[in-house]
């Protein structure tokens, strides 16, 4: 039981598990600074994941400063995934409680949102659960994991493997020994075929320790000396250690087992290494140097949430005390492993602390206690027994068929070289012949390239010929394209220098009306907007792009001006309908004004009560759509009025903005267009206007090129 917790840990503290993933973290911190807002976060995340696997201590800080910057814009995704990765340091550290809050909110995160995270949550949860001996809750969730994970589990992630691997450690606490190898023999063939050693030797320690639960000790002691072979090129395995110390203890071979224990011992003297020396103490008989190890072991374990550790050395302690004749206290720790064993549904420990029970009542002269415990100690070793012969069987039906698999690989190879043989002397009568036809076509090939040599010469001279009147074609075609785009540049150009005096007109007269009717103080703050919104006209209207961000500013900075000129007679809202960053999508300047501009001159000016402007973004692929939306007289109504300024307005601003577009998909080749819609209510009649404007907007990689 303890060696699961082992084949984790291995997992998770390696200090490199591939150059690749690193060169991943390198990448990602390069482009780190040049992010912001939701990709900086996004970038974050996924570095504090790399980091797991190659500096488990940076994985907090990266996924704490992702949780701070998700909070302060509060970014869900972004704070579910800090949480995670969070959650999996806790894991690292053994702070098993805290570890097992976090990966349920994870889980309840993800859960129908996020398939990746949701397949390694379960993953994650199902290991904590299995050490805290609620096995059945920990299998259901591995094999809920495991088509989740076939499927969106990263390239070459390891979630599939690893979660058969937990599913082998799992069933085989429980007694399934013939589930528990399948699962395990599963996880090595698919690690296998990585190349990677370590990952394959955690597959090959978890076999070599099911095979020892089993009985088998010769398969053990291969498959961990395979373990031992493939771990040693990375680092000294100390828990590999520990659990061939064990079994050397286990089949009385206590020299090994000291050699071990001490290897183990040297590396890391944590509980586990503690635990076996304890073990071995067990087996010579030194009771009184064993109870200590045993109780250091225990109340780590304890504080971590780890009951499985937790019941192995409540046995121990229980055989110590068993030794010593200290029957009471026996009682206490054998009584108390035998109730988690039991509510965990693990025979084998149930088996395990039933004799220890029988050994002690036994010992106190209770003897109705001893033989009930007698007997159910009999029974579960019978039912053990039966397990560990089907887990031998399945061992022996596997090896069986690897060795046909093997031996049909071999026949085939055999086939395949006599094959090839024969294909050799085939084929060097076939080349003979062949040698031959080749010959003469050569002869006839010199006879034949001696007739034409003269006459291709007098076409080659010919097509030369050809070509360089085709290139002077084309040299003269370029130069007139490219004075052709060099007109419609500085037609552009014009263009945008021509909006600039409209806008400024419209301004000012709206000024001078506002002066008229208003007081100074309200002319004064007027006249400061004004003034703030000529400067970013100014600025934004000689750059060829500018951001969204920034035309939207000066668009709410138009609209608040129009709407204090107009005493609030409307309301208006920039709304996004999906997830847009405002900051790095690039658009020509003043392409929306206008159509507000038009909006409220000609339709909410002249309504009666207050009216509503709405402008709706959205992103569709490369294209971004903008919807003006006005509730205003529509354009029949205004057309019945014939509203003087609605004329002039049209003839300069829309016609500027209509010639723009024009000479934006001219030049680019792009798509941008504005369509305008009538709004009709229930009765038919107009209710307002819809404008839909579209463009092709560019990023911040783009826009710079």
């Amino acid at each position: 039981m303890m060696l699961k917790k082992w084949i984790i840990l291995l997992i998770f503290l390696l200090p490199s598990v591939s150059k690749a993933q690193q060169a991943g973290v390198d990448s990602l911190l390069k482009i780190l600074p040049t992010l912001k807002g939701r990709p900086r976060i996004d970038c974050l995340n996924e570095i504090a994941e790399h980091c797991l696997w190659t500096r488990s201590d940076s994985v907090a800080w990266y996924a704490q400063k992702a949780l701070e910057e998700s909070s302060a814009i509060h970014y869900q995704k972004g704070i579910d995934i800090a949480w995670f990765s969070i959650g999996t340091t806790k894991i690292v550290n053994l702070q098993n409680v805290e570890a097992e809050r976090l990966m349920r909110r994870s889980l309840a995160a993800f859960e129908g949102v996020d398939a990746y995270h949701t397949g390694w949550s379960m993953l994650y949860l199902a290991d904590l659960l299995s050490h805290q001996c609620k096995y059945d809750s920990s299998i259901t969730l591995l094999e809920a994991s495991i088509p989740i994970l076939r499927i969106h589990d990263k390239p070459g992630g390891d979630g599939v493997a690893r979660a058969l691997t937990l599913l082998g450690l799992a069933y085989g606490a429980k007694g399934d020994y013939e589930t528990a190898l399948d699962r395990a023999q599963k996880s090595y063939t698919i690690r296998n075929k990585t190349g990677d050693n370590v990952s394959m030797a955690c597959s090959l320690h978890n076999l070599g320790s099911l095979y020892g639960q089993v009985g088998d000790n010769e398969t053990a002691f291969s498959y961990y000396r395979q373990a031992l072979r493939l771990y040693q090129t990375v680092f000294e395995p100390f828990s590999l250690y520990a659990d061939m110390a064990r079994l050397f203890s286990n089949t009385e071979k206590l020299d090994s087992a000291h050699i071990y224990v001490n290897k183990a011992l040297r590396i890391s003297r944590g509980q586990y290494g503690d635990a076996v020396s304890g073990e071995i103490d067990l087996k010579e008989f030194h009771y009184d140097k064993a109870i200590p190890k045993f109780q250091k072991s225990m109340v780590v374990a304890g504080n971590n949430n780890g009951r499985e550790d937790v019941v192995i050395n409540l046995l121990n302690l229980s055989k110590a005390f068993i030794g010593k004749k200290q029957y009471q206290k026996a009682l206490g720790y054998a009584s108390e492993a035998y109730a988690i064993a039991d509510a965990a549904g693990a025979r084998p420990v149930i088996r395990d602390a039933s004799g220890l029970l029988s050994d002690i009542y036994n010992g106190l002269g209770k003897a109705d206690s001893a033989y009930h415990f007698l007997s159910l100690y009999t029974k579960l070793k019978s039912e053990v027994l039966n397990d560990q012969f089907k887990g031998k069987l399945f061992a022996f039906r596997s090896s069986v068929e690897d060795e046909r698999q093997q031996a049909k690989i071999e026949l085939l190879s055999k086939a395949k070289i006599i094959s090839e043989q024969e294909l050799k002397r085939e084929s060097s009568i076939t080349r003979i012949l062949i040698g031959s036809i080749v010959v003469m076509l050569l002869l006839a090939i010199v006879i034949f390239r001696n007739i034409t040599l003269s006459r291709r010469n007098v076409k080659l001279e010919a097509e030369r010929f050809k070509k360089d009147l085709q290139v002077q074609q084309m040299e003269n075609d370029s130069k007139e394209t490219e004075l052709l785009q060099k007109a419609e540049r500085l037609e552009m150009k014009a263009l945008r220098a021509q909006m600039n005096p409209h806008f400024i007109f419209n301004c000012l007269s709206s000024i001078n009306r506002f002066i008229l009717v208003n007081n100074r103080e309200e002319a004064s703050d007027y006249l400061t907007k004004f003034s703030r919104l000529i400067r970013l006209v100014l600025q934004n209207s000689e750059k060829t792009l500018i951001t969204l961000e920034a035309e939207l500013d000066m668009l709410r900075l138009y609209l608040e001006m129009e709407r204090l000129r107009f005493r609030n007679a409307f309301n208006y809202r920039i709304t996004f309908m999906n997830t847009i960053d405002s900051a790095t999508i690039f658009i020509p300047p003043l392409l929306m004004q206008p159509f507000a501009e038009n909006a409220i001159w000609h339709g909410l000016m002249h309504k009666e009560g207050v009216g509503d402007l709405e402008i709706a973004l959205s992103i569709d692929g490369k294209i971004l759509n903008c919807i003006i939306t006005d509730n205003g007289l529509g354009r029949q109504q205004a057309a019945k009025l014939k509203l003087k300024s609605a004329g002039e307005n049209k003839s300069m601003g829309m016609q500027i903005t209509v010639d723009r577009l024009a000479l934006l998909n001219q030049l680019s080749g792009e798509n941008a267009f504005f369509d305008i819609e009538d709004i009709l209510d229930d009765k038919g009649s107009n209710s307002g206007t819809k404008v839909i404007l579209k463009m092709q907007y560019k990023n911040l990689m783009e826009a710079y090129e």
